[in-house]
């Protein structure tokens, strides 16, 4: 069974080519590029390694575990707290108990939402809901559809990648 790092290289090994491509395609355009590449390093090296969110022990599932608890903290901090005005120190406290309650209860959602390891996230079907993930992401980033659909298509060979390694196709 490969680790980590040889899913890590087919990703990077991906955008490489992704690279050569875009230098081809577009030799005159620097700056799209520029843009192309790193949206491309983010869907060839994030499709690499997303199969093993389903692992509790891998890196990926341990740092969305985090980014969750983050964003979910900031963004109810965020949404509450232009509610209701602060104005004693016990009410930043119970404000904040209440935002880290919520962000708490996000990851342990997560933890319940997560299927067994290499049931369901381990198939061409995710690969594919990646694939239109990236590419709607994509075209939001850059606002022209060939790139998109290019970059749609090597973050879904990345994450086939990673199925090939494993050999867990389904």
């Amino acid at each position: 069974m490969p680790d980590h790092k040889s899913h890590r290289l087919f990703g990077i090994g991906l955008w490489v080519l992704l690279l050569i491509f875009l230098v081809l395609t577009y030799p005159q355009d620097l700056r799209m590029i520029g843009k192309a590449a790193l949206v491309g390093f983010l869907f060839c090296y994030l499709g690499s390694i997303l199969p093993d969110i389903d692992q509790k022990h891998s890196n990926i599932f341990k740092h969305v575990r985090f980014f969750i608890f983050v964003i979910v903290f900031a963004v109810s901090y965020s949404a509450v707290s232009s509610q209701y005005p602060k104005t004693t120190l016990a009410e930043m406290l119970y404000l904040l108990t209440i935002c880290l309650l919520i962000a708490l209860a996000a990851v342990l959602f997560f933890y319940a939402v997560i299927p067994a390891h290499r049931k369901g996230i381990h198939s061409m079907l995710a690969g594919f809901v990646y694939s239109l993930f990236a590419f709607g992401s994509s075209y939001a980033l850059l606002s022209n559809l060939w790139l998109s659909i290019v970059i749609a298509i090597f973050g879904f060979m990345a994450y086939f990648s990673h199925l090939l390694l494993d050999r867990s196709i389904k």
